[in-house]
């Protein structure tokens, strides 16, 4: 006799109302190895975007990587796919447009590292496109995420 008898006869309802549970989850949580498919192609869109000059299409389609569903242990690697993209744009001649992606996307990130990596690649950019006192406030702001101080400076452009 299998335990999953022995519990159904006493049990029907609580059974039922578990499937429908662990249905809806499973329902609500993406397949991972789709969003990552998903994501390794739309990446490869991006790269080819900008290979071809059209700045301002990759850019739109490289946000769309950060707007997906991401569970948490996730972030690493969302965190390398953002740098990978900004060197892209950067190796292109586009810090600017590297500028933008951090920005447009630090949103996507919980953890305070991630957030200040962000922030000092944005710091190394300001200060390779000759702006020195922004690039200053970008580690200020880095140094404030890594020390988990809850006092951080405000988004500037």
């Amino acid at each position: 006799m299998s335990t999953a008898r022995v519990f159904q006869p006493y049990f029907p309802i609580a059974s039922m109302i578990a499937v429908a549970l662990v249905s809806s989850a499973i329902a609500q949580v993406p397949d991972l190895n789709q969003t990552r498919s998903v994501a390794e192609s739309q990446y490869q869109i991006v790269v080819i975007q900008i290979k071809q000059k059209r700045f301002d299409k990759a850019m739109e389609e490289a946000n769309k990587i950060f707007q997906m569903k991401w569970p948490p242990d996730e972030e690493p690697r969302l965190l390398k796919c953002l740098q990978l993209l900004s060197s892209e744009f950067l190796h292109s001649g586009k810090p600017d447009f590297s500028v933008r992606l951090l920005d447009s996307n630090i949103g996507a990130f919980k953890d305070p590292k991630s957030k200040a990596a962000i922030m000092k690649d944005k710091g190394y950019l300001l200060e390779k496109m000759g702006e020195p006192e922004r690039a200053i406030e970008c580690f200020r702001e880095a140094m404030r995420l890594e020390s988990g101080s809850s006092k951080s400076v405000k988004k500037r452009n």
